[in-house]
């Protein structure tokens, strides 16, 4: 699981000493955090979302983007005044040593150690612990915050210094190409005839028509792959309707009859007033279909049902004579419950 690295490969770093700066790790602060594939942050927008997340006063920033992540460092000092293009050290080390699965880089340095945790060919930390002696301890707990299970321990010099590459210094040299402007300045410079100005123009107006349409495109891809990450919530909300509709009907349909269990109790109320009796009941939909013995006519338990309001239409299927009360009649009822009154409104 060590190895103690701490040489360097490639060109010398002397060879770019008057272009590069180097900013120690002790001296930034890296924070990683996610962003759209293939999308590219120019310098303006990074300053807007995530400038106010340093944790230095009138500091500055360093970024590298990948095709899902952004590695920006936070500086101390302000790099406005300085011609040089500056790279972290943090970004050199994680770019040497990327292709590790596992990886815990230490260097000592003044007294601390500086520490970076790369895992699956990302850097997911940059730190800076006191203390020398407590290497096993700092290892320990890299571990555990980062579910590390055998990370490689890979120990540099103090003073060791990293290969610089051509790709290095332009991944930190933020140059953007603002059309107009150079437009513009060729135009005042060169003091060009009409058809010159003209072929300059045409140039630019292909470049941003090609620009605008990689946009478009861009947009097409995007839009397309939302519509499919999201089929599966539009099939569940399709359904969901459905389930609403057959219930909105299912309500709206029960509620145009009085409640069941009201009418009922209506009814028997009725057939006890009469000294009568119960033997059967069914319903379905609106209708009740009974079976009872009582002592008055078909005409009178006719007229109280319709009496009662509840009752739209009432019929006697079936009068037979109760063998063991000689003064009842049994009657099978087909009743119609009258609809609701529907509300008016004011």
């Amino acid at each position: 699981m060590n190895s103690g690295e701490s040489g360097t490969d490639g060109p010398s770093w002397k060879n770019y000493l008057g272009l590069v700066a180097l900013i120690p790790v002790e001296e930034s602060y890296l924070r990683v955090f996610d962003k759209p594939k293939k999308v590219r942050l120019n310098r303006q927008v990074i300053d807007f979302n995530y400038a106010d997340l340093s944790p230095f006063k009138n500091g500055d920033f360093l970024f590298y983007q990948t095709e899902s992540k952004i590695y920006l460092w936070y500086l101390k000092h302000s790099l406005a005044d300085s011609a040089k293009t500056h790279i972290p050290e943090g970004y050199l080390q994680y770019r040497t040593f990327r292709n590790r699965k596992e990886a815990v880089i230490l260097q000592p340095r003044g007294g601390a150690v500086n520490a970076l945790v790369i895992k699956g060919g990302e850097l997911l930390a940059q730190l800076t612990l006191r203390g020398e002696s407590r290497r096993e301890q700092i290892l320990q707990l890299l571990k555990r915050e980062f579910t590390l299970q055998e990370p490689e321990m890979i120990t540099l010099e103090e003073a060791a210094r990293l290969s610089i590459s051509i790709p290095d210094i332009t991944a930190f040299t933020h140059i953007e190409i603002k059309p107009l402007e150079l437009l513009e300045k060729a135009v005042a410079l060169l003091k060009v005839p009409l058809i010159v100005f003209l072929l300059i123009s045409a140039g630019f107006t292909i470049y941003e028509s090609t620009r605008l349409e990689a946009a478009v495109e861009a947009k097409k891809r995007t839009l397309a792959s939302l519509k499919r990450e999201n089929g599966p919530l539009i099939t569940i909300i399709e359904q969901q309707r459905g389930q609403n509709r057959y219930w909105q009907e299912f309500i709206s349909r029960e509620r145009n009859y009085p409640d069941y269990y009201s009418s009922l109790t209506r009814l028997t109320s009725l057939i006890k007033k009469q000294n009568g009796y119960l033997h059967n009941v069914e319903f379905n939909d609106n209708r009740f279909t009974i079976i009872a013995g009582l002592k008055v006519t078909e005409a009178v338990i006719i007229k109280e049902l319709l009496a009662t309001g509840i009752v739209e239409d009432a019929k006697v299927v079936t009068s037979v004579k109760d063998a063991t009360k000689p003064d009842y009649s049994i009657y099978t009822l087909s009743l119609t419950l009258r609809p609701r009154q529907k509300e008016v409104k004011k």
